[in-house]
């Protein structure tokens, strides 16, 4: 009997507090937290007495870190218990060592490459954390970990051509399968909000107005914030249109779709929802919910924006020196801007705020939006290399209509003519109705002078 998606995750989480309650900790896990614990109990690599260290831990940390650190310390003392292959408290300095040169060189990497800076800096500083609780009294690192050097700048440097280009991400917006996915997509590369900042909001957190969307990041890794949006604005009435709790301010923004809507996304759930839509959009990236955040800072910047507001927009400190590894200007960025310092015409780099006005109602739409709200299309296709006017697409339409008509009239006057010639030929005894087909032809014929004149007009 194959049990229902509600019941297992129930089950688990039962399983979960059961655990929970045979160590006797007092702590208490949210939603997201559970999700984390419910692989390091079912996971068949760690012993049992490293599960029972790790929730030890995680109840002892829990009341002093958020609940995305929680979250991340989780992830990682899973992974690291796995390729230990022994108990935590029975490993080794050796061990250690041989373990962070396994990681260095690559061979525990999935994806087949090696892992970048951040990630090995994420598992030197959880195997300090971890150490000097589980040895050193949670004062002092133990011997064994306090040779790790988990210091020095690890942030990642995209170089230009890694990240997502404009066009590209109307691409992806394109290929989206449903209208969460094309808000979510607009709404990452317009905020810039970090993924934790994003899966944070409840539909409450939009407030549309004729012109804008307030959207309040309510949760955030330096403090909460309001944002104006305008490009993603029609993409997120959409999507909060179809969602299944619309009528809800409390429920979740970003919703599972397979669910009632009361169940919020995963960050692991949003980075293959976009690694499946670039697939789908033919683009050749790595693409993943921070690079959203680094393709926004750097537009915005080639944009024009002022280093305060850009900082305040994504929230960053004011005095924050992690802006030289979002600012990623290609080659085209700066011929921009020497042109701009010497007076020389410049193209339009500001992509992100550019529109196109209807032809109907005359409101301004994003250049991803092929449709206003009024029903018109759009005056221009979305791309600035492949514009074609509104009115150049009808008159293609009208004429290829007018051709097939044409062709089919000349189908059906042949196939008239042989049928009146064969009726001629058997009607020669019967004069009364020789006449009437007589004055049928002539009929048939001031009705095809009317339609070729009709034709004509319009070529």
């Amino acid at each position: 009997m194959v049990m229902k998606a509600e019941s297992l995750s129930a089950q688990k989480r039962q399983t979960v507090s059961s655990f929970i309650r045979k160590l006797d900790l007092s702590a208490t896990f949210s939603a997201l937290d559970i999700r984390g614990l419910e692989r390091v109990v079912d996971a068949r690599e760690l012993t049992a007495r490293n599960k029972e260290l790790i929730f030890r831990f995680l109840s002892h940390i829990s009341p002093e870190v958020s609940e995305r650190r929680l979250t991340f310390y989780t992830h990682k003392l899973r992974k690291l218990g796995t390729w230990l292959k022994k108990d935590f408290d029975a490993v080794t300095e050796q061990d250690l060592r041989c373990l962070l040169t396994f990681l260095s060189k690559g061979h525990a990497c999935e994806s087949g490459g090696v892992y970048s800076q951040g990630t090995l800096h994420g598992y030197k500083v959880t195997l300090k954390r971890f150490y000097r609780w589980l040895e050193g009294d949670n004062e002092e690192y133990p011997r064994k970990v306090k040779w790790i050097k988990s210091n020095g700048d690890t942030t990642r440097i995209h170089e230009p051509e890694q990240l997502l280009t404009f066009e590209e991400v109307v691409e992806m917006i394109r290929h989206a399968r449903n209208p969460r996915d094309k808000a979510m997509i607009s709404f990452l590369y317009e905020s810039g909000a970090r993924i934790s900042e994003m899966l944070s909001m409840n539909i409450r957190h939009l407030e549309f107005t004729s012109t804008v969307v307030k959207a309040t990041l309510p949760v955030s890794k330096t403090r909460p914030r309001v944002i104006p949006l305008v490009s993603c604005k029609r993409h997120l009435a959409s999507w909060v249109n179809y969602h299944p709790l619309k009528d809800d301010p409390n429920a979740p923004l970003w919703s599972n779709l397979k669910r009632d809507g009361s169940v919020p996304l995963y960050a692991q759930t949003v980075g293959k929802i976009l690694k499946v839509t670039a697939v789908n959009a033919g683009i050749n990236k790595r693409v993943y919910p921070h690079l959203f955040r680094a393709c926004s800072i750097t537009h915005k910047q080639a944009a024009g924006w002022p280093e305060q507001a850009i900082k305040v927009f994504h929230g960053l400190s004011k005095d924050s020196k992690v802006m030289k590894h979002y600012s990623h200007l290609s080659y085209n960025n700066l011929e921009q801007i020497q042109k701009k310092m010497n007076g020389l015409p410049t193209e339009n780099a500001a992509e992100l705020n550019r529109s196109v006005k209807c032809p109907g109602c005359g409101k301004h739409n994003p250049l991803y939006v092929e449709t206003c709200t009024c029903g018109l299309p759009t005056e221009m296709k979305v791309f600035p290399d492949r514009q074609v006017s509104l009115e150049s697409e009808i008159e293609a339409k009208v004429e290829k209509k007018v051709q097939e008509f044409i062709e089919s009239r000349q189908v059906y006057d042949r196939m008239m003519e042989r049928f009146m010639n064969a009726l001629l030929e058997k009607s020669k005894q019967t004069p009364e109705l020789l006449k009437a087909i007589g004055e049928i032809r002539v009929g048939l014929q001031e009705k095809r002078t009317v339609i070729e004149a009709s034709v004509g007009s319009h070529n």
